[in-house]
């Protein structure tokens, strides 16, 4: 019964971090989509956390999704703005600091689960930090 009802309250929060992200798929300012889109990831993110109970893999997963989805987002509402990040590295450089915050919660999170269940978070956690990276050589380094 605890299962089902920890289920119920991971699906609600995925739900509920779909509108958010459905609210930042509706902002038509580029820069300050990929704003509310990291901002919904963190939100999922800080929404499993407070749950507690990782032992639940469909919850876990869903909540993994979204904040994939989040960090797609972000990352091709950057691409879609047409800005180059050297010139104009606000919004940037702000996606860079949130998905370093988001890269240090993932990593608690994968050490919190079992051995059998860090696959997905692993498989996340080195999606952004590449989207990380990305950022930042796109900040520091001139395009060819």
């Amino acid at each position: 019964m605890i299962r089902m009802l920890t289920l119920a309250l991971l699906l609600a929060a995925h739900a509920a971090a779909d509108g958010p992200l459905d609210a930042a798929r509706a902002e038509p300012n580029l820069e300050k989509r990929s704003e509310k889109a990291l901002q919904a990831a963190q939100k999922t993110l800080d929404t499993l956390r407070r749950t507690g109970d990782l032992s639940d893999r469909a919850g876990v997963q869903a909540a993994l999704t979204g904040i994939r989805d989040g960090v797609e987002l972000c990352v091709d509402s950057l691409e879609e703005s047409g800005k180059n990040p050297r010139r104009s590295p606000k919004y940037f450089k702000r996606a860079e600091i949130s998905l370093r915050k988001l890269n240090r919660q993932l990593e608690d999170l994968r050490v919190a689960l079992s051995a059998d269940d860090r696959a997905p978070v692993a498989a996340l956690l080195a999606y952004t930090v590449r989207v990380q990276e990305d950022l930042l050589l796109g900040i520091f380094t001139k395009k060819k």
